[in-house]
């Protein structure tokens, strides 16, 4: 059975690779509809308030830099919670102004469009193709 789902799933790989190279290319438009800037951070405070990954890590990665000596633990929690919070969020501003920016600039670019659409099919099909040399 585990076969059956293994070769379907290379063989939908596949066909991704093939629409990839084959899909006409057309000019990108901006989306109508653009989000404003609060309706965008509400977004992505409730994506990282629900996302057990980042609660993991934090109750993971934090507490061994916390001392007892040093006084309240709950309080060194928060501090260096939020420490890491700004940091997080100087990284992410970073990354959406510069990627905006350069999507701007690469989705009118058609032989950089060409180049990653080849490369993206290129990728599907060796993920199929490890799918199907795969060793149980």
């Amino acid at each position: 059975f585990f076969d059956i789902i293994r070769y379907v799933g290379a063989g939908y790989l596949l066909w991704i690779a093939y629409l990839t190279l084959t899909t006409p290319m057309s000019a990108l438009k901006p989306d109508a509809t653009q989000r404003g800037i609060f309706a965008a951070f509400r977004d992505g405070v409730l994506v990282n308030l629900f996302n057990p990954k980042i609660i993991v890590f934090i109750f993971a990665f934090l507490p061994p830099f916390v001392r007892p000596e040093n006084g309240s633990p709950l309080l060194q929690l928060f501090i260096l919670g939020m420490i890491f919070n700004a940091g997080g969020t100087a990284v992410n501003c970073a990354v959406a102004v510069f990627s905006g920016k350069i999507g701007e600039a690469l989705s009118t670019n058609m032989s950089f469009r060409k180049w990653f659409s080849r490369v993206s099919a290129g990728l599907f099909v060796l993920l199929a193709a490890r799918l199907v040399l795969e060793r149980k």
